[in-house]
């Protein structure tokens, strides 16, 4: 009997090592002397093979839905066209990577090809041409949010929740001018640094983000008129760029755009993009002081009555 089993796992890891998935994203388990493998927690998983599990990976922000991988782990999907998530051998939902050089639009989830950030960040975004004012408002069918997916996260160690925000006020102030406050918490387990428009300045600021949209039914939109300023440099972040966010401290940021376009008076669907601290050359570009640089971006949105 010993003998079979011993057989048994040496006939997987012969079957498994061709591969470049590693043997410890899978755990033995024993059902009446008859031994299995399963993958039973968080993974995600290219068409080349390459999957990313609790082995590999520090923590999940699901607020900006990027995966930190550990030391020593890298990751390039280049010539990558696909892949998964997965919740042990469940199949949660998948994507596509979207090339830079490709003229297709892509709906669902997406890997951006060439990766802008460090080679130990995986960032899944949802395409541009997916994102709609109402999953905005609902924050429903957005797949990456699945509960089993951040159950297993929780499971596997991995859960981190990063930053929260929502849109409190929008105004007309005077003229075209338009005042925009937002208050964001930090939902995590620690101190977190953001971008500061207050530090940074309005027009090195909406570098980092395209701003507030309002759309009107008919969906027409109406814009800030905001020209951006390259910060110059590396614009990953600078130290009197960012402000600290303690845990489960919240904070109100206000944001004035003094020619906005002339809206109709009405109701509108407002649209804001909260922009993370830049593209990090490398793993520890990501820490300071104690505390975690928030990065990527996160979307929020309102329907506002405009006077």
């Amino acid at each position: 009997m010993y003998k079979n089993l011993y057989l048994a796992i040496v006939f997987f890891v012969f079957l498994f090592s061709g591969s470049k998935c590693e043997l410890d994203d899978y755990l033995v388990e024993y059902n009446n002397g008859i031994n299995y493998l399963n993958n039973n927690g968080f993974s995600i998983a290219f068409d080349n093979n390459e999957v990313y599990n609790r082995y590999s990976i520090d923590f999940y922000d699901v607020s900006s839905h990027m995966i930190y991988l550990k030391d020593g782990r890298h990751f390039d999907c280049d010539e990558w066209d696909e892949f998964s998530v997965n919740v042990g051998g469940e199949e949660i939902y998948s994507g596509y990577i979207e090339h830079a050089y490709s003229s297709f639009l892509l709906d669902g989830p997406v890997v951006r090809s060439p990766n802008l950030y460090s080679d130990n960040i995986i960032s899944i975004e949802l395409s541009d041409a997916s994102v709609s004012v109402d999953q905005l408002l609902t924050m429903t069918d957005d797949q990456r949010n699945s509960k089993k997916v951040i159950d297993a996260l929780k499971n596997d160690g991995l859960y981190r929740e990063g930053i929260s925000a929502r849109i409190t006020d929008i105004k007309k102030t005077f003229n075209n001018s338009i005042s925009l406050e937002i208050k964001i918490t930090n939902n995590d387990s620690e101190d977190l640094y953001y971008l500061d428009p207050d530090r940074l300045g309005n027009r090195e600021y909406h570098y980092f983000t395209n701003g507030l949209t309002l759309t009107d039914p008919r969906l027409n939109n109406y814009g800030n008129n905001i020209q951006y300023e390259d910060p110059g440099q590396n614009p990953m972040w600078r130290e009197e760029w960012l402000s600290l966010l303690k845990q489960g401290e919240s904070k109100t940021i206000t944001i004035v755009y003094p020619d906005f376009d002339e809206l109709p008076v009405g109701s509108y669907y407002a649209t804001f993009t909260l922009p993370g601290g830049g593209f990090p050359e490398n793993s520890g570009d990501i820490w300071y002081n104690n505390g975690r640089i928030w990065l990527g971006d996160l979307q929020v949105a309102k329907i506002v009555q405009i006077d």
